[in-house]
């Protein structure tokens, strides 16, 4: 049996023998929303707990708008949202000079000339003025700290504008349970020490799919109702990204909405736990560096046994991720080295993406077929390098009774 797993913008074939038991996890067709501009103004005429984004707009008369929107590493319809949308500003009166298009970077590098074609197409780039939560040269906003002591910094050009629209995706997050809404602000458009003392949080344990008592996922709503938002679309997406619903209304609760509807569609059930798992976070872009990558790993990692095999399709063009990342998996071979570090420092963003890193290699016999550096899969990751990937396949499905076959996991959870 043949199956194509995304790697980047591409496929990567492979062929198990039938004699070995194979089960591919997908999710549950889903129906999608086949008109999606329609279907994005009937939500801001009639939001979840808010006014009409049209009577906001003549009760306000705001003379700056400022839009956060997903950035480079999601996978984003701006085309069926973000261009409706900004139609829609236009013939209400708002002219494209007063819009800011804020992309929440969070710690992600900006992104590139290419980058930002690719998100908005060249007529958004001509028209509109587009930044991002530029760490080294932005200035931020501080609305004092949150119940658990996380310092609330926000973005000045967000906090600075008349009115504040969040247009974002809610998926599955290894450890705030979803994405969507108040991520857009925290940490879409926070500073990095923000960032560093609420991601400080994961240290106590992650929570894929899940915001009920989720330390994480309290923090950062805090966070945001903090800063505030005067309207959020958030859009469900499938693992095409096709579009599942739109919520639209009022910052956290149109969001739970969306969570409610969409929580247990992104649950793939199990019997019982594979002794090889074949996986793929889904290609371009969740595959861009491994950072961004662990997510399919931490959503996924249940559907192996503890020692079992993983071969893990993994392009990382743009190598390693944020530079204390790579810092940390250079400087520690082992999640007990990085818990005895923690005791004595303070957090650092990356630490908790190498702790969990290490505790994933050392409960499963892992194989990349990535470009990576081979030099750096083997010594410093400390994982198995593809060369060949047929001869690979071949060892890896020897003696193997059940083997699991995931190839968009960054959209879903394995339990």
């Amino acid at each position: 049996m043949k199956y194509q797993m995304p790697y980047g913008t591409a496929k990567i074939s492979i062929t198990l023998p039938d004699v070995v038991k194979v089960r591919e996890l997908v999710l549950s067709e889903q129906p999608i929303v086949k008109y999606a501009s329609k279907r994005l103004l009937t939500t801001i005429e009639k939001p979840i707990q808010s006014k009409s984004l049209e009577n906001l707009l003549q009760s306000r008369n705001p003379q700056s708008i400022t839009i956060v929107v997903d950035d480079h590493t999601r996978k984003f319809p701006h085309d069926k949202i973000l261009r409706p949308l900004l139609t829609f500003l236009k013939d209400k009166g708002i002219h494209k000079k007063s819009i800011t298009i804020l992309i929440a970077t969070g710690v992600h590098r900006q992104p590139t000339s290419n980058q930002f074609i690719e998100l908005f197409g060249k007529n958004i780039v001509d028209n509109y003025t587009i930044k991002w939560n530029d760490q080294a040269n932005s200035t931020y906003k501080d609305y004092g700290t949150t119940l658990r002591g996380t310092p609330v910094q926000i973005n000045s050009i967000y906090t600075e504008a008349d009115f504040k629209i969040l247009v974002t995706d809610v998926t599955l997050h290894y450890f705030a349970g979803f994405g969507g809404d108040r991520k857009s602000i925290f940490p879409g458009v926070a500073s990095a020490a923000s960032i560093n003392s609420n991601h400080s949080l994961v240290m106590q344990g992650i929570y894929p799919g899940q915001i009920e008592h989720n330390p994480i996922h309290d923090d950062m709503m805090e966070a945001a109702q903090m800063a505030g938002a005067d309207f959020v679309i958030n859009v469900s997406l499938d693992a095409k990204g096709n579009i599942l619903d739109i919520h639209s209304g009022a910052l956290k609760f149109a969001f739970l909405k969306a969570v409610k509807k969409y929580q247990n569609k992104c649950i793939v059930p199990i019997q019982e736990k594979a002794d090889l798992l074949i996986l793929s976070a889904g290609g371009h872009p969740f595959d861009g560096n491994y950072q961004q990558s662990m997510k399919a790993v931490m959503q996924c990692q249940n559907a192996v046994k503890f020692g079992g095999k993983v071969l893990y399709f993994l392009k990382g063009e743009n190598g390693i991720g944020i530079p204390s990342f790579k810092e940390y998996l250079d400087k520690f071979p082992s999640s007990q080295s990085i818990l005895e570090h923690i005791q004595t420092h303070d957090y650092q963003q990356g630490m908790h993406n190498a702790y969990y890193y290490r505790k994933f290699t050392e409960e499963h016999d892992v194989y990349y077929k990535t470009e990576l550096p081979e030099n750096y899969v083997k010594n410093t990751l400390g994982v198995n390098y593809v060369t060949n990937l047929e001869l690979t396949v071949s060892k890896l499905i020897q003696n193997v009774k059940t083997v699991y076959i995931i190839r968009h996991g960054a959209k879903m959870m394995v339990r």
